[in-house]
């Protein structure tokens, strides 16, 4: 293995300077400096789908948004106080289904 020049001797004391200065390990810098290594940037995080169950009609819908027309309605006919409480918890291990209180 050859000798290091003194540029080099002083590029590595830099990099260790800086690597101490900002707290960073080895495979953490050389992860930064590998080209082939993809940033994973994470997507917006969904709304959580709320599903209401009105208890004068018996109708459900499933929403992310309050841009629901039929909440609309509710909200318009009811309040916006008394369709909150119609808020059901989502049925674990089954898929979208509702089960309707007893007449």
């Amino acid at each position: 293995m050859p000798a290091l020049s003194e540029i080099d001797r002083q590029f590595i004391s830099a990099v260790h300077t800086l690597m101490r200065e900002y707290d960073i390990s080895r495979s953490q810098l050389l992860a930064m400096l590998d080209r082939n290594t993809r940033r994973v940037i994470p997507g917006p995080t969904p709304q959580p789908l709320k599903t209401y169950l009105n208890p004068y009609t018996l109708q459900s819908i499933q929403v992310r948004v309050c841009r629901n027309l039929t909440y609309r309605a509710w909200v318009a006919e009811y309040g916006e106080e008394i369709v909150a409480t119609w808020q059901i918890e989502p049925i674990r291990g089954r898929k979208k289904r509702i089960e309707r209180p007893a007449r």
